[in-house]
C-alpha cells in the first residue's frame, strides 16, 4: 500500500473529520471507503458502460424508426403521440 499526504481546505477537513466519526472510522479508513465506492460504482464499472452502450444502442434504433416513419408519412397521429409523451418524460 502506498502513503500520501493529502492537504485540504480547513473547512473540508473538518468536513472529512465529521464524517468519519459520524461514520464510526478514522480518517484514512474513511477517505479510502469514499474512494473504494466511487471507483466501484456502477458508472465507473463494466456494467454500467454496458448499460450506457445498451441504451445508446435501443435509442439509435428508436431514432431510426421515427425517421423512416417520418419518411413514409404513415402514422402522423401516432407519431405525434409518442413524441409528446417522450418531451412530457424529459421534463
Amino acid at each position: 500500500m502506498k502513503v500520501t499526504t493529502v492537504r485540504l481546505p480547513d473547512d473540508l477537513a473538518e468536513a472529512v473529520e465529521e464524517a468519519a466519526d459520524a461514520s464510526e472510522r478514522s480518517q484514512s479508513e474513511y477517505i479510502r471507503f469514499v474512494l473504494r465506492n466511487h471507483f466501484d460504482s456502477e458508472p465507473n464499472t463494466d456494467a454500467g458502460a454496458d448499460r450506457v452502450a445498451e441504451l445508446e444502442t435501443r435509442l439509435a434504433s428508436l431514432e431510426s424508426r421515427f425517421e423512416a416513419l417520418d419518411r413514409t408519412g404513415a402514422s402522423d397521429e401516432r407519431i405525434d403521440a409518442w413524441r409528446s409523451v417522450a418531451e412530457s418524460d424529459d421534463r
